[in-house]
């Protein structure tokens, strides 16, 4: 029993914290963007990888690793 409420512990906390942030989003603005700083990086860097596959890009980084 024990085990099951440790495996059970993390999906629940992590259900916690989505829905007081979805709740607090939809009470402070209707564009969360405007207030929440992870929301507000979405996208941010995108030119950096634009021209590059992310494998192709995992693959140039590790060419020197031994």
């Amino acid at each position: 029993m024990k085990r099951i409420a440790l495996i059970l512990a993390a999906p629940l906390a992590l259900l916690a914290l989505h829905c007081w942030n979805k709740q607090r989003t939809r009470t402070r603005a209707s564009d969360p963007r405007l207030f929440d700083p992870l929301i507000a990086l979405r996208g941010s860097g995108r030119h950096l990888w634009a021209d590059e596959h992310a494998d192709e890009y995992i693959h140039r980084l590790r060419e020197g690793w031994e």
